[in-house]
């Protein structure tokens, strides 16, 4: 099926946001946040699958990432939650839609589902983080000086060998690499993710989680059993914080599941809406 995957842009109060809304005529409104890297094309190869499932889709850059600007801010959940607020009600996104967040997507999915309950019916988290400690070259990331030094020197190295860590299949990486790699020049992006490492709570999100499990709508955690960047063993620490919620393991999944897997991750999807929301 042909779909119109053109990029559009929107002028939001931080800055000019690009995203996309695909299968406009269908019934069933989702939204896809992307991780601490970006861009939104770690969703591209679901993209098809999903509208072929009778979603309506809006994905986006987050701001700094892929061709969203980057704002003079810190890079928080307050502003990523902002982000969001301010796209569904400039674009009239139907409310109330299926959340999903990937990796750091989940940690603001799950802040936006806090402060946004009623306009959720459902809660999809792809593993998400905020429960691995920083390794030791993000640790260092965090010192003064020593932060924006790093940046301008090995960055563009440990992160092409941790996108690398992401994928199963090395052909599924260099696609989505092909996405990835015009942002390592740019200074922004640069910036952008050094904001964020300081400014988001990557590690330690168990309270979150905890608030996010009383909301009334069903949430899904999804995992790769051979995920290399947040190991399957923590989808038992999320569900722990959630209470109450569904695991879908993919026995061979990776880190991008979306990306690798992407007719059993919409069908996932699918199942999850039928089951459980409508």
């Amino acid at each position: 099926m042909p779909i119109n995957i053109n990029s559009e842009y929107i002028q939001l109060s931080q800055g000019t946001v690009r995203y996309l809304w695909l299968g406009k005529d269908n019934s069933i409104p989702l939204i896809l946040i992307h991780g601490l890297s970006g861009p939104m094309e770690i969703w591209k190869p679901s993209w098809e699958p999903l509208i072929e499932k009778g979603f309506s889709l809006l994905c986006y850059d987050l701001y700094g990432r892929g061709r969203s600007q980057n704002p003079s801010l810190p890079h928080n959940p307050k502003l990523y939650i902002q982000q969001l607020q301010e796209l569904i009600e400039r674009l009239d996104f139907p409310r109330p839609f299926l959340l999903t967040g990937l990796s750091m997507g989940g940690i603001v999915a799950s802040h936006f589902a806090e402060q946004f309950s009623s306009w959720l019916q459902g809660l999809v988290l792809v593993a998400p983080a905020g429960f691995l400690p920083l390794p030791w070259w993000g640790k260092l990331i965090l010192l003064p000086i020593v932060g924006e030094t790093a940046m301008l020197t090995f960055f563009p190295l440990l992160h092409y060998w941790n996108s690398r860590k992401g994928f199963s299949k090395k052909e599924n990486w260099l696609e989505f690499y092909s996405h990835l790699k015009p942002s390592f020049a740019l200074p922004s992006y640069r910036k952008a993710i050094l904001s964020t490492l300081r400014n988001m709570p990557l590690g330690d999100r168990g309270k979150t989680f905890q608030n996010v499990g009383k909301l009334p709508f069903p949430k899904l955690v999804i995992w790769g059993r051979k995920d290399k960047i947040l190991p399957f063993y923590l989808s038992q620490k999320v569900l722990e914080s959630l209470g109450e919620a569904d695991l879908a393991c993919f026995e061979e999944g990776s880190h991008s599941i979306p990306h690798e897997e992407p007719e059993k991750f919409a069908q996932m999807l699918f199942f999850f809406y039928q089951k459980k929301i409508q």
